[in-house]
């Protein structure tokens, strides 16, 4: 039996919001296969199409809420193998960051806070005579007093979401294909079967599917929002950000393969729908 009848939230770092997180989304070419006829006398399945990365975009966002660089934008061949690259190279450029530990601001009023203070800010259990100053490691904001073992746990989150929609229905896939050329960087993953994943990390990187969270499309999701909430779409995309609010119109069958990108003319208004 428990010692204690009552169980209680006891994990406050999970309470600090992830500082920086990485927002990504792939597009394919659907490429034809010619492949040879079926013997009709036995069970068969037909491959008629591959699935090949023609490109990504990911974009960084930082404690602020903003973005901490232009969104990468990228099209061209081995798509998913120069996406990873470039994500470690974020990996190390964040990592490098948080590892910086900003001194704490301490002004008279924080002082004055800390002295007065009863209780713990983290666990808000009382202070008694354990206390300690907390502070924001990448501001260097004083936040409050706190236990010192409460302090000590209070930590920032030891890796990087990367956040795709229907990650593990589709992205996945073609990510899977480029991660066995990874050296030197711990891979692990949750499955859910053999072919689907919960997550799956690389290094610091944590690999989620929105679309386990928010069970509904980019566009539906987008269509309960007010523009007034679409604020990091408005200061990017500035007066086309109602272009934005709705799934583009692509021709995904005509473009199947990288030639038809350079072509100057569009495709004919059929195949777009």
């Amino acid at each position: 039996m428990p010692e204690n009848k009552w169980l209680e939230f006891e994990n406050f770092n999970f309470n600090i919001p992830v500082p920086y997180t990485i927002y990504a989304d792939f597009e394919s070419l659907i490429v034809k296969i010619n492949s040879c006829a079926p013997d009709p006398a036995r069970s068969y399945t037909v491959p008629i199409a591959d699935h090949i990365s023609c490109g990504y975009a990911y974009t960084v966002i930082g404690p602020d809420g903003n973005f901490k660089k232009p969104p990468v934008v990228y099209r061209g061949e081995n798509a998913v193998d120069h996406f990873l690259e470039n994500l470690i190279k974020e990996e190390e450029e964040i990592l490098n960051i948080l590892k910086n530990v900003k001194p704490m601001l301490f002004s008279d009023e924080n002082k004055l806070d800390f002295k007065n203070a009863t209780i713990c800010h983290i666990c808000e259990k009382p202070l008694l005579g354990d206390r300690v100053r907390d502070h924001d490691h990448l501001t260097g904001a004083y936040r409050g007093a706190a236990h010192n073992i409460c302090n000590i746990n209070y930590t920032l989150a030891k890796h990087i979401p990367v956040i795709i929609h229907n990650l593990r229905g589709y992205d996945s896939h073609l990510i899977m294909q480029s991660v066995g050329k990874i050296k030197n960087k711990n891979i692990t993953c949750i499955p859910s079967n053999s072919e689907k994943y919960i997550s799956f990390s690389i290094g610091s990187l944590r690999f989620l599917d929105s679309l386990q969270f928010l069970n509904a499309s980019l566009e539906k999701l987008v269509s309960n929002l007010e523009k007034t909430q679409l604020k990091l779409t408005s200061d990017f995309f500035k007066d086309k950000t109602d272009l934005m609010v709705h799934k583009g119109i692509y021709p995904y069958e005509y473009m199947d393969n990288f030639q038809k990108f350079s072509e100057r003319h569009l495709p004919p208004k059929e195949t777009f729908f």
